[in-house]
């Protein structure tokens, strides 16, 4: 397990656009300027996920990382958060999960309640399986810091007090 700080375009991201609630983001993002403590992102690295993906998938994939070059992991979790502190230009701190004793140890590091079928909650398998499905039905790529930028440019974020 290693405990990181990475840039937005770093993460690739989950396909859930824009985020599902612009009132959650607000208050992660009154909380980035505040300096309140914001939870890791769990992460996988491309290495370790790709395996898991089906050939589709995994071909959709290869084209995206030779465009992503700086794209080294796949989030679990965090959608609010990383757009919140993109928002702000603050690091993102991560966890890398390679396996199932990094997903237990990193419950150490977690300050909000963990939630049943969590990323801490399921093994290193079942992650990736949940990613590979979620991927399976949408299958396109993009970073932190490209969903950031396509939330802005399409007006999401012209109420969110930046």
């Amino acid at each position: 397990m290693n405990k990181l700080n990475v840039k937005p375009e770093e993460i690739i991201t989950l396909n859930d656009y824009p985020v599902h609630s612009l009132k959650v983001l607000n208050e992660y993002v009154e909380k980035c300027k505040s300096k309140q403590l914001i939870d890791f992102i769990p992460v996988i690295e491309k290495d370790i996920m790709k395996t898991f993906f089906d050939k589709q998938t995994l071909e959709k994939f290869k084209e995206f990382e030779k465009t992503h070059p700086s794209a080294k992991y796949f989030m679990l979790d965090g959608s609010h958060r990383t757009t919140a502190l993109t928002i702000n230009n603050a690091p993102i701190e991560i966890i890398t999960y390679r396996n199932d004793k990094d997903i237990a140890n990193s419950k150490n590091y977690w300050a909000g309640e963990v939630f049943d079928k969590s990323p801490l909650t399921l093994s290193l398998e079942e992650n990736c399986n949940i990613l590979n499905n979620h991927f399976k039905k949408k299958t396109y790529f993009f970073t932190v810091l490209e969903k950031t930028e396509k939330m802005r440019f399409e007006g999401y974020l012209k109420n969110i007090k930046i």
